[in-house]
């Protein structure tokens, strides 16, 4: 899950004029073996591990949660290892811990495993930063869309988590979000991020809580390595679409 911490509508058919299709075949929805074909290797950048691409938002406030529209892909995932994975998420991140210099964070989303293995999940850290294995729901079909939403009370301190507005589970972690995410992730280069060239993951209704109610704001494009994956962000506010995909992939 994420490690580290950074301190994210238009018309479908004028989407489709930069990609070949906004609705892959399910068959063909994922990169052919041997994926990517890249370096089996963690992200070399300091507190970093894993790989990130999507967008991000430090508000003016403290975050009261984050959620978005996302789709569901089915990227490669480098089977060396069983515990490899490409997900993409909403999340609160609450700084790092300055002792253990682990992040915290809270997140909700979907998880791909390796063969074509897929989960949703809720994920955190305690306030050291140190993370249980997430906890796993039954998945949706791919090429679909579906809401994750993570929160924090800002009055209780309770963190809880929703898939498609149903409520998975509240905990109480003993820190602070400062920050929001948008992303896909990958913990190996040798693994797919979400979406090809061709068929891009989307994200759209982005919304973020603060200043006392659910706010809009355009979100800051991250991409830990422009030459293995590609984001675009079409419009701003509440009218802005996230496109995510893998340069090495087709699907």
């Amino acid at each position: 899950m994420r490690i580290g911490v950074i301190v994210v509508a238009l018309a479908v058919s004028f989407l489709s004029a930069f990609f070949a299709d906004a609705e892959p075949p399910a068959a063909n929805a994922r990169c052919p073996n041997p994926g990517p074909n890249r370096p089996d290797v963690e992200n070399p950048g300091p507190n970093n591990l894993h790989w990130h691409v999507g967008g991000w938002h430090q508000p003016p406030a403290t975050p009261g949660g984050v959620y978005a529209y996302i789709e569901v892909k089915q990227p490669w995932v480098e089977p060396t290892e069983s515990d490899n994975f490409s997900s993409a998420w909403t999340l609160l991140a609450g700084g790092v811990h300055p002792q253990t210099g682990r992040g915290r964070y809270a997140q909700t989303g979907w998880i791909e495993w390796r063969n074509s293995s897929r989960n949703n999940f809720i994920a955190w850290t305690d306030i050291y930063g140190n993370q249980p294995f997430p906890r796993l729901y039954n998945p949706f079909s791919l090429n679909t869309r579906h809401y994750y939403t993570t929160l924090y009370d800002v009055n209780s301190g309770w963190f809880s988590y929703y898939i498609d507005g149903q409520f998975k589970d509240s905990m109480l972690l003993g820190w602070q979000p400062i920050l929001v995410e948008v992303l896909a992730e990958t913990d190996t280069a040798a693994s797919q991020i979400a979406g090809g060239y061709n068929y891009p993951m989307w994200v759209i209704d982005i919304a973020v809580w603060y200043n006392g109610g659910w706010q809009r704001p355009t979100l800051n494009l991250l991409n830990d390595h422009w030459g293995y994956f590609g984001v675009v962000r079409f419009g701003s506010g509440g009218g802005q679409t996230l496109g995510i995909w893998d340069k090495y992939c087709p699907d």
